[in-house]
C-alpha cells in the first residue's frame, strides 16, 4: 500500500476510534514510530480535539443552502437560475459529493472497529484473524478517498 493511503487510513483510525498508536500501526501495517511521527507532524491530537462540528452537520448545512437557492429560483420571474446562481448551486452540489465521500471512510472505520472489538471479546483468535482482513479492507477503501 502506498504511504499516502497508509497515512490517510491511520489518520481516520486515530480520529475515529480509541485505538492506540500501536494498534493502528498493526492495522495499517507500519511501525508504531511512524504513526507517532504522523500524529505529531500532522497535529492529529489537536485535530481530534477540535472536531466539534460533525461532517454530517456540514452536509446538512450545505443541503439547506441548496434548498434556499432552489426557493430563490422558484420565486424568480422566469423560474430559472441565472449563471451566478447556477454556478453557486453546482459548487454546493460538488461540495456535498466530496463531503459524502470523505464521511464514508470514517464511518466504515468506526463500524469495523466496533465489529472487531465485539468479535475479539467473544473469540480472541477470530478477532486477530478478522483484524488482518479488516486492515486490508480499510486499506483498500482508503485508496478510493
Amino acid at each position: 500500500m502506498a504511504k499516502k493511503n497508509e497515512q490517510e487510513l491511520a489518520k481516520q483510525l486515530f480520529l475515529q476510534s480509541d485505538k492506540t498508536q500501536k494498534q493502528i500501526a498493526s492495522i495499517v501495517g507500519t511501525q508504531e514510530s511512524t504513526i507517532g511521527k504522523w500524529v505529531k507532524d500532522g497535529g492529529w491530537e489537536e485535530l481530534k480535539e477540535t472536531l466539534r462540528t460533525s461532517d454530517e452537520q456540514i452536509i446538512r448545512d450545505l443541503y439547506q443552502e441548496l434548498v434556499k437557492i432552489t426557493e430563490r429560483v422558484k420565486k424568480s420571474e422566469d423560474g430559472f437560475a441565472d449563471s451566478k446562481i447556477a454556478d453557486a448551486r453546482n459548487k454546493i452540489i460538488a461540495s456535498i459529493n466530496r463531503m459524502q465521500k470523505q464521511v464514508a471512510l470514517p464511518q466504515k472505520v468506526a463500524v469495523c472497529m466496533q465489529l472487531l472489538d465485539f468479535v475479539a471479546a467473544k473469540d480472541l483468535k477470530l478477532g486477530k484473524d478478522l483484524d488482518t482482513h479488516i486492515g486490508r479492507f480499510l486499506n483498500d477503501q482508503a485508496k478510493n478517498v
